[in-house]
């Protein structure tokens, strides 16, 4: 889990930044380069709380040798040790900051909304509550 912490350190740092960066390379099927920020940023952020969750049922379940949600398995590490109760509802509120800003980012996507300002509020706090869960459970090693 120490690697998972560097990683989510890392993506805490690129988010703390809360404005739109220019992508050094293109994001397949974007619109523009705001659009492929968000789908980075989002994408970024699933991968951390992905991590994070499957820690938190490979806690709740003991160590498994894996443990399955949203229609995938995902290996645990018993060396990880307990998932800090701490972390869950930071974890939880990361959740929904992620599935806020997933809609948001859909919907400037789709064309549907325009909403440059609610888009990058939306991806800022999202930044904002995975710095928070680092921050939570980096003490839990």
């Amino acid at each position: 889990m120490k690697k998972m912490n560097i990683v989510l350190l890392a993506l805490a740092l690129a988010f703390g930044v809360g404005c739109a960066k220019k992508s050094t390379a293109p994001v397949p099927g974007t619109i523009n380069t705001f659009d492929a920020y968000a789908a980075r940023t989002i994408g970024d952020a699933q991968q951390a709380l992905v991590s994070t969750k499957a820690w938190e049922f490979c806690s709740d379940q003991k160590f498994p040798a894996q443990v399955s949600f949203d229609g995938n398995s995902y290996p645990c590490d018993p060396a990880a040790g307990p998932f800090p109760s701490v972390g869950r509802p930071i974890l939880y509120k990361a959740e929904q900051s992620y599935n806020v800003a997933l809609s948001a980012a859909q919907a400037y996507h789709s064309g549907a909304s325009s909403d440059t300002a609610g888009l990058t509020q939306a991806l800022t706090q999202l930044g904002i509550d995975i710095g928070q869960l680092l921050t939570g459970i980096g003490k839990g090693n």
